[in-house]
């Protein structure tokens, strides 16, 4: 489980939910998806604020991983992991004020299915 498994799944677009990276997404500062894998939308809530929602079927929050990538400087943080299809993440500037940043995230399932 390492970012070849993440690699192949952008490049192969699968949708398997077996394997360990279930879904991944790169995400705009401006909450547009740019690319993702078993991602049904990002929406920005607010300046910084982004909310994820994937495509069923869903993984228990106890059985998933979350990993956060920024694309640039900054500080980016999970804020809530709500649901079996859903989760926020929040954003700042190296400064700690809420910003728009490019971003990227990838789940895994750290349970068997």
């Amino acid at each position: 489980m390492g970012d070849s498994t993440i690699t192949k799944t952008f490049a192969h677009k699968s949708t398997e939910t077996t394997k360990p990276c279930v879904a991944a997404g790169k995400v705009s500062g401006a909450g547009a998806l740019t690319d993702g894998v078993n991602v049904a939308s990002v929406v920005r809530a607010g300046v910084g604020d982004y909310d994820v929602v994937l495509t069923a079927p869903g993984i228990p929050i106890t059985d998933r991983h979350i990993s956060l990538t920024l694309r640039e400087g900054g500080q980016i943080f999970l804020a809530t992991s709500a649901g079996a299809t859903t989760f926020s993440v929040n954003c700042e500037d190296d400064g700690g004020a809420p910003a728009d940043l490019d971003w990227e995230f990838a789940v895994f399932r750290t349970q068997p299915a």
